[in-house]
């Protein structure tokens, strides 16, 4: 037998209760942040998801309107026929002198507690009952002439944990493996248990630091007689290969500090482990983890994951390719450095600098502060990895300053040098134009909706849906308003015909009808885009 899981609970209220999936998301909504979605819960059902977490408080509204309106002795005498017949089992099921409503509030309450699946309950059980049989067996010396294999040995001494970790990584028949399983949306875990104010509060020193931070760039560029529209135009003017090059070594650098990381963390589990032999399949655990055998707290540097390397890399590349089309595109425009030179733009490069380091800390912020790790788990990144004494999220957080900053000044004084010269009917838009705008929707869509997206819980959850329609407009009438019909407005047309497709299929491909759910399972980051326009109208106060 097996413990009751939060599918377990949702198959009963549906099909023996007969009570739809669409009354109990209206049910679970009221004692939870968020929204629930019928697929998601058809999905938590079939064991393809893990369940939702903190529905324990839900157990007394659920008994209300699921419950008490059905025949006592008859559902009583229904459920545990249910729980016989699935094999499933709860602290005190077994009592027979209970009725209805404690029995199933303990049913409900175990229950809607238990996020697993029913596959990782089973796989669990067999573990434990595997490792209680081996220390069993442990007091019994084999007989001197059969040989004892070092590994079962090796094995009776692996942390239960571990050994669960190593049983989901054996091969099994095609046929009898199961299909992925598909983690539990994060957000930016706010809930009321674990609210934003109280992160902050805990990790004020980070904020202090950011503060300092930007204030010391600041001071750095006074000192040196400069300000951020001085080094814009200084990157304008560098030559394309010494541009691309700066561009393509900030993308890729924190894969690389990555692995220095990856480094440090070895060293620091040998200096705590001296007796340990570090052998090279430990080192992913290491480097993830802080450990080989357990997940210790603080000490995790950096994720070895093949795939989330490629989302990583993926995710900065398309960044880096789009301030290098953009790059090119505004060295293609009759003189535009002449004309930001001689225009009162300093103010507006200053905030866009400023803004732009203090998303980027809020993004990291986001990410290290999310619900600890316990146990291994391949498909989810240890919020330890995301701290900011990391040297890749360093490395990280420059290259997505500079492209933020490169981008968000240029694009603003785009627009007004082509509102300034639009009257004239003389200027062609530069098919850079196109290419940098492919790019940074490529972007958005890739590091938002793609499925290593998806699977690593979007860093930037949200962003291609909701950006893309003020990237779209603004695009379009840029494009209408500011130049002559050639070649550079047909392609920029076509991009965002092309891309309003895909939008359309992302915001729909779960049968998705309305952007409010998304926005309150990722409130936290639709909060940044809404600075994001609230900055926008800010620097047009200055133009």
């Amino acid at each position: 037998m097996r413990s009751v899981c939060q599918g377990d609970i949702f198959r009963y209220i549906n099909e023996e209760l007969r009570v739809t999936q669409k009354a109990m998301c209206s049910i679970f909504n009221k004692v939870r942040e968020g929204n629930m979605t019928e697929t998601r819960i058809s999905e938590i059902k079939q064991g393809k998801r893990k369940g939702y977490r903190g529905l324990k408080t839900a157990a007394s509204l659920c008994f209300t309107e699921c419950f008490k309106q059905q025949d006592a002795a008859y559902t009583l005498r229904n459920l545990r026929q249910f729980l016989k017949r699935e094999e499933l089992s709860f602290p005190g099921s077994e009592n027979e002198d209970e009725d209805l409503e404690s029995y199933a509030l303990r049913f409900l309450e175990y229950g809607l507690d238990n996020c697993l699946c029913p596959q990782e309950l089973t796989e669990e059980n067999a573990i434990r009952e595997a490792s209680a049989d081996a220390s069993a067996d442990r007091t019994v010396e084999p007989p001197m002439n059969i040989p004892v294999d070092s590994s079962v040995n090796s094995s009776m001494d692996m942390p239960i944990d571990m050994l669960l970790h190593q049983s989901q990584q054996m091969e099994l028949p095609k046929a009898e493996q199961p299909g992925p399983l598909l983690p539990e949306p994060r957000g930016a875990d706010f809930t009321a248990e674990n609210p934003l104010g109280k992160k902050i509060l805990e990790n004020r020193n980070c904020f202090f630091f950011t503060i300092g931070v930007i204030a010391l760039v600041f001071f750095v560029l006074h000192l040196g007689k400069m300000n951020t529209l001085d080094v814009f135009l200084q990157c304008i003017q560098l030559p394309p290969f010494a541009f691309f090059t700066l561009s393509f070594i900030l993308a890729v650098s924190p894969f690389f500090l990555g692995l220095l990381d990856t480094a440090i963390a070895v060293f620091f589990y040998c200096q705590r482990n001296p007796a340990v032999e570090v052998k090279l399949k430990d080192i992913p655990y290491i480097a993830k983890y802080g450990d080989s055998r357990r997940v210790t707290p603080g000490m995790g540097r950096y994720d070895l994951s093949p795939k989330l390397i490629i989302y990583s890399l993926g995710c900065n590349l398309l960044g880096a390719f789009s301030s290098m089309a953009f790059y090119i595109f505004l060295r293609s425009i009759p003189d535009f450095a002449s004309y930001v030179g001689k225009g009162h733009f300093v103010p507006v490069a200053n905030i866009s600098l400023a803004f732009n380091m203090l998303v980027t800390f809020v993004h990291s912020f986001f990410l290290f502060t999310r619900e600890p790790m316990h146990t291994f788990c391949a498909s989810e990144e240890n919020p330890d990895t995301k701290k900011m004494d990391r040297l890749h999220v360093i490395a990280n957080s420059f290259h997505m300053i500079f492209n933020m900053t490169f981008n968000a000044i240029g694009i603003l004084l785009v627009l007004v040098y082509g509102y300034m010269h639009g009257g004239e009917g003389t200027l062609l838009l530069s098919p850079g134009f196109a290419v940098a705008l492919f790019f940074i929707y490529g972007f958005l869509w890739f590091s938002s909706c793609s499925p290593f997206a998806v699977e690593f819980n979007a860093e930037c959850a949200g962003s291609f849906i909701i950006i893309f329609p003020i990237v779209f407009v603004l695009s379009t009438l840029y494009a209408i308003l500011c130049f002559k019909a050639g070649l550079g407005t047909f392609l920029v047309h076509g991009v965002n015909v092309v891309v309003l497709v895909v939008w359309l299929l992302s915001f729909l491909k779960d049968r998705v009808r309305s952007i409010f759910p998304l926005m309150r399972m990722h409130r936290a980051y639709f909060l940044l885009y809404a600075l994001l326009i609230f900055f926008f109208f800010l620097l047009a106060a200055h133009l």
